[in-house]
């Protein structure tokens, strides 16, 4: 168990895995932000540049991550 200082930075990763054996098209995942902690648009816009992902947008606490589709078996991982 980690325990964060008010004010430091703490790095989220998450792994959205296909588990299918086929392609899904329009891939969409909802990640939730806890609540006092927030997102850098600039990291998110960069992660998206590199292809990480076709799309995001913040939602309140959420933040919606777009794949235009996910291979089948794939692993996807954001950090």
């Amino acid at each position: 168990t980690y325990t964060a200082s008010v004010g430091e930075t703490v790095r989220l990763k998450a792994n959205i895995i296909n588990r299918k054996n086929q392609d899904v098209p329009s891939t969409m995942a909802i990640i939730g932000i806890p609540a006092g902690f927030s997102v850098q648009g600039w990291q998110l816009k960069e992660l998206q540049d590199k292809n990480v992902f076709d799309y995001y947008e913040i939602k309140g606490n959420n933040l919606a991550i777009y794949y235009r589709g996910l291979p089948a078996n794939a692993v996807k991982n954001i950090q």
